[in-house]
Parts: structure tokens; C-alpha cells; sequence
């Protein structure tokens, strides 16, 4: 059985930061951080977010490649 521990994103800065381990094909999310500045800066154009949306603008990590 492969276990594999990914970092993703934000871990040069305070928040939006993703630990995830991958245990065969189960994938666990131990933490997973968003943006709060970024997140400031989206509320003006839009109440509701897309996985999509907040990945592109950098809000939340993005978690394709443990997929």
C-alpha cells in the first residue's frame, strides 16, 4: 500500500495552506486554509462561490493534483 503526504499551497503565507494524505486511492484532508484578504476582495462582485472561482483567485488551495 502507497502513502503519500501532499502540501499544497499557502505554506509561505498565513492561511490557505492544504495538508492532505493519500492512503491507496482515500485521500484525507488534515487542514486546508483560505485567504481572507482575497476573500475581502471577491464579497464586492459576488455573495456565492464556486470551488472553481475560489481556486482561481487563490482563496483556497488548489487539490487537483491529489486527485
Amino acid at each position: 500500500m502507497t502513502v503519500e503526504i501532499f502540501t499544497l499551497g499557502g505554506y509561505n503565507e498565513v492561511g490557505r495552506n492544504m495538508t492532505a494524505v493519500k492512503v491507496g486511492h482515500q485521500v484525507i484532508i488534515l487542514d486546508m486554509g483560505f485567504s481572507m484578504e482575497k476573500v475581502a476582495m471577491l464579497e464586492d462582485s459576488t455573495s456565492v462561490f464556486g470551488e472553481h472561482e475560489l481556486i482561481t483567485h487563490d482563496v483556497i488551495p488548489d487539490d487537483r493534483p491529489i486527485a
